[in-house]
């Protein structure tokens, strides 16, 4: 069994995750943050159109997807050196106060779900589960 979560985002925190397609762009996908997210360099490319086509379809996903999305864009918005904090709001079209607000209420959402906690009441995040077998 695959338990997958959906989640009720608004269209903000959608853009946001959605710039996870900036690991191909100005940001800079290192080893480290490659293993953090528990993919392998040979296979970020596919990876990271793989999750932003979850992200634009609007799809329900595992809990390692969502933690994937939440760390990059932590990293993306936060990091000048790691993601594209200093070119943010000109690569992405999101100003950087909206964006941090919105990253503040990913986290909230998406946080009990990406340590491997249950939703919690009033989260937006729906268990989802589908047998594979």
């Amino acid at each position: 069994m695959t338990t997958l979560y959906s989640a009720e985002l608004t269209n903000d925190e959608w853009a946001v995750l959605r710039q996870i397609i900036q690991w191909r762009g100005p940001a800079r996908m290192t080893s480290n943050i490659a293993r953090e997210l528990k993919i392998e360099r040979a296979q970020l490319s596919s990876e990271v159109t793989r999750l932003h086509e979850l992200v634009e379809k609007r799809h329900p996903m595992p809990a390692v997807d969502w933690r994937r999305l939440l760390i990059s864009a932590e990293l993306l918005l936060g990091s000048g050196v790691l993601g594209c904090a200093l070119d943010w709001s000109s690569v992405t079209g999101i100003p950087d106060q909206a964006a941090f607000a919105t990253l503040r209420s990913l986290q909230r959402k998406l946080g009990g779900v990406v340590r491997g906690l249950p939703p919690r009441p009033g989260d937006g995040i729906e268990v989802v589960t589908t047998d594979t077998g």
